[in-house]
């Protein structure tokens, strides 16, 4: 099915206003904003700190408590349709998120650079979240419910193109500013600008792209009662249902190895050899994680849709969580071995590239289930898992490395992929056991 067929038949509700090829520019472009807003935060700022100087359990630690504001956007999600899906609102955060990235910029010549730039992170952290849910608003407004599984199609895949440009073309332009200038700071702040400069061409764009959703206005604010009990409905629901259970177990484990990796894999190439890593230059680290790792990872995850397309069993599923987990030995080996030429290290990035590409591709299916298919947990409450499973992980693998070292590190890392297979195996025996209660 062509692109063109498959936007036809999911969003038959979208307003007949809405022309066909719009779509294709409006959508894609606001799903790059979004993503340039999070890779410029977990994937670029792990480089960048870690050139600045700050200790890789300061750089986890930092990073990892942002993603609170992520977490927590179902819990303001009901209290934003006072703004409904206002144009202007979106607009506006996405100037704030232009200025809090050239914030940061500008702090990095202060002499307290440190403290200023956090308070400049956490303000593009949470506008990057209110960001998240306004936009989600006004594609709801636009293209209609029926639309939210082609939205966070594409919002996944902007944002692997958005990691292309961040983690490669921003961290090779800093490390070719290094070189050429010999001061590490200015040469990074100067990054900073140019990221908020491409957000701002993009905010233009947007400008003239962007349509007026025909729902667009003020809708009522819920009562704060009511959402809290609600709330206290939807748990008690949940804890009573012998389903809900092993799916909260594998929304919360299945991406533990990938949780710790997600930072390490980035600050153990940069790191020096003398410290255990991989010595590696920012125009290194660029071209081979930020280039052929998320290439890899492009394969993986377009290889895997047709897989789980063609045969949508529970085996393929243990199949793809076998991939997901097999590359994170080649770390393992990295760190033992240390070899000195990038060819080696390029075909464990772009492994795990490709294998997280494949076993991801389960975990999407689980957050966003196809249409017709049981639920058991909101989209909602599936993402607020998700960043909680992330979060925490992320947040504790600096202090891990420091006390236990990359070798250590990497062993415990190979042992927790156990805890994916048992969580997807709990998961698939749950299933088959439903199914032959339903028979």
């Amino acid at each position: 099915m062509n692109p063109r067929e498959l936007l036809q038949r999911t969003c038959a509700s979208a307003p007949p206003s809405l022309r066909l090829h719009s779509l294709w520019t409006w959508l894609p472009v606001l799903g790059l904003f979004r993503g340039l807003v999070f890779t410029f935060l977990f994937a670029f700022s792990l480089v960048m700190l870690r050139r600045l100087g700050l200790h890789v359990r300061a750089v986890t630690f930092f990073l990892g408590w942002l993603l609170v504001p992520y977490i927590l956007k179902p819990f303001v999600r009901p209290w934003m349709r006072k703004l409904g899906s206002s144009r202007f609102f979106l607009f506006e955060m996405e100037l704030l998120i232009v200025l809090s990235m050239g914030g940061i910029g500008f702090s990095l010549q202060e002499p307290n650079w440190k403290m200023e730039c956090m308070v400049f992170y956490f303000a593009l952290a949470l506008w990057g979240a209110l960001h998240d849910i306004v936009a989600s608003n006004f594609c709801m407004a636009a293209l209609g419910p029926r639309c939210s599984r082609l939205v966070s199609k594409v919002n996944f895949y902007t944002l692997i193109v958005a990691l292309l440009g961040g983690l490669g073309v921003l961290v090779m332009v800093g490390g070719n500013m290094e070189v050429l200038s010999r001061a590490i700071r200015s040469s990074w702040m100067h990054v900073c600008y140019i990221a908020s400069a491409v957000c701002l061409v993009l905010l233009v764009a947007q400008l003239f792209l962007l349509p007026y959703p025909r729902e667009a206005g003020i809708m009522a604010q819920p009562q704060m009662k009511s959402l809290f009990d609600r709330f206290v409905d939807k748990c008690a629901v949940i804890a009573k249902s012998p389903k809900a259970w092993p799916w909260i177990m594998f929304l919360l484990l299945y991406l533990l190895p990938l949780s710790l990796l997600w930072p390490m894999t980035t600050l153990f190439l940069i790191d020096p050899r003398s410290s255990g890593g991989m010595g590696l230059s920012p125009q290194e680290v660029a071209y081979v994680q930020g280039t052929l790792g998320v290439l890899s990872l492009i394969g993986g995850c377009v290889l895997s849709e047709y897989l789980l397309r063609r045969y949508p069993s529970g085996k393929m599923w243990l199949l793809l969580a076998l991939l997901f987990t097999l590359p994170t030995g080649g770390w393992l080996w990295l760190s033992f071995v240390h070899p000195s030429g990038l060819s080696s290290i390029a075909a464990v990035v772009m492994a795990q590239g490709f294998g997280t590409g494949m076993g991801i591709a389960p975990y999407r299916l689980s957050v966003f289930p196809p249409p017709g298919s049981h639920r058991i947990l909101s989209p909602q409450a599936s993402r607020s898992l998700m960043g909680i499973a992330v979060m925490l992980p992320f947040t504790a693998s600096g202090n891990m490395q420091a006390a236990l070292g990359y070798r250590r590190f990497f062993f415990l890392v190979v042992l927790s992929c156990g805890v994916s297979l048992a969580a997807i195996l709990i998961l698939l025996i749950s299933r088959h056991r439903w199914r032959r209660r339903a028979e």
